[in-house]
């Protein structure tokens, strides 16, 4: 099913007869040709009243024609409406559907006239619900691509960090092994140094010139550091 073209629908909605509807026909219209005493006028004489005024006061009154005749007339409403299975009447007075029950055509099943009434007022409320979850819908699209934004700079920031503490260890790495084998280098140095300082106490304190040979060997060890 392709998207929905609201516009469309809405422009037919407001182009229809105005509701709501209702199921029979609910309006009577009668000239107006009776006084407040409900006694029918003469010539030269001001008509008030219609004879469905009973039904209480008119929901409108105008020059309308009355069996051919144009004249002042009331419109009311009756709540026990003629045909309600095979006529429709819309808010303005007007028949959207069907025709009385002696004649042709006309409305065949009872549940096509509630369901055609009921769609004068369910078209609009769909329509203002589709409308409704479309701004939900878009709103919701926005929040959800800032929090994409929000968490791909998130992780972009997080694989810096991550490269960089890569970096770091492995300079620590690299320092380590350069300590480590400065530490050799200075067990071994050290380890000549005894190994001198034992020449040295083997030769004795009487025996000059190797104990001067071995001082020199020293000096030139402490050099080499």
């Amino acid at each position: 099913m392709s998207e929905l073209d609201l516009n469309e629908i809405k422009e037919r909605a407001e182009a229809a007869s105005p509701g709501p509807w209702e199921a029979g026909d609910v309006w009577y219209v009668a000239g107006v040709i009776f006084d407040d005493e409900r006694q029918r006028v003469g010539p030269g004489k001001k008509a008030t009243r219609c004879a469905m005024c009973h039904l209480g006061a008119p929901v409108a009154s105008g020059r309308w024609d009355i069996n051919g005749t144009r004249m002042q007339a009331h419109r009311h409403h009756t709540d026990d409406p003629y045909a309600p299975e095979h006529r429709i009447s819309s808010a303005d007075g007007g028949v959207v559907a069907g025709n009385y029950d002696y004649e042709a055509g006309g409305i065949l099943r009872p549940e096509d006239t509630a369901f055609i009434v009921a769609a004068r007022q369910d078209v609009p409320a769909l329509v203002a619900e589709v409308e409704r979850l479309r701004e939900q819908v878009t709103a919701m699209t926005v929040a959800a691509s800032e929090r994409r934004d929000y968490y791909t700079a998130r992780c972009a920031q997080m694989e810096a960090d991550h490269a960089e503490t890569v970096a770091e260890r492995d300079r620590a790495r690299e320092i380590a092994v350069a300590l480590e084998q400065e530490n050799a280098h200075l067990t071994g140095r050290l380890a000549a140094v005894v190994n001198l300082e034992g020449r040295w106490d083997v030769l004795g304190d009487d025996d000059g010139p190797a104990m001067w040979v071995s001082l020199g060997t020293l000096l030139d060890l402490l050099r080499g550091w």
